[in-house]
């Protein structure tokens, strides 16, 4: 996409043609719509890499959270099996 921007800015004083504002005004079109779908993916990128960097982190942070209360469950758990927790029944 970038090669045919930059072909399509070729000097027509080049070409040698008789229809010089017509070859203009028709490499214009294409000119702007590739100018346009390359802006327009870079910020698409911009944004889908900012939205994936806050899911990755909010994945971490989420996993970290169930990681230390699995750790807490079973130390507890571990107390009660040994009697080292208190007892209501007696």
């Amino acid at each position: 996409m970038l090669l045919l921007l930059v072909v399509s800015f070729i000097p027509i004083a080049m070409l040698q043609s008789p229809y010089h504002a017509v070859i203009e005004v028709g490499l214009f079109f294409p000119r702007f719509m590739v100018t346009v779908c390359m802006v327009f993916f870079a910020l698409m990128a911009t944004l889908f890499n900012k939205k994936e960097t806050n899911s990755l982190s909010s994945a971490r942070t989420s996993l970290e959270l169930i990681r230390d209360q699995d750790i807490l469950g079973l130390s507890e758990d571990e107390e009660r099996r040994s009697g080292g927790g208190t007892n209501n029944l007696s």
